[in-house]
């Protein structure tokens, strides 16, 4: 029976400089192998080249889903921006914008 949790791919030689950098350099924090399993030059999940979000990826973020997210965002933003009266100058920010879809 197959192992229906078992990793979609595995990144062999990110987990090697890992090893490595433990074997030469002693025991590493949670931050720094984080910062390795995901932002390592051409190895780390963000740093390789596939499609990490979106339906061809690993997740979908909200926007993704439905246009109807965007709309509800944009209607609960209206409503502060009302609340507030209205001024002429409003800034919002989207942090993390990702693929922009939102």
């Amino acid at each position: 029976m197959e192992n229906e949790f078992a990793p979609a791919t595995e990144n062999q030689a990110l987990k090697e400089r890992i090893i490595a950098r433990i074997r030469d350099e002693g025991p590493i924090t949670f931050c720094d192998f984080m910062a390795m399993a995901l932002y390592e030059p051409r190895l780390g999940y963000y740093c390789s080249g596939r499609e990490t979000m979106g339906r061809d990826g690993d997740y979908l973020t909200s926007p993704e889903v439905s246009p109807i997210f965007g709309a509800m965002v944009g209607r609960q933003l209206r409503e502060m921006w009302e609340a507030m009266g209205a001024p002429d100058r409003w800034h919002i920010v989207e942090a993390g914008a990702g693929n922009a879809t939102l």
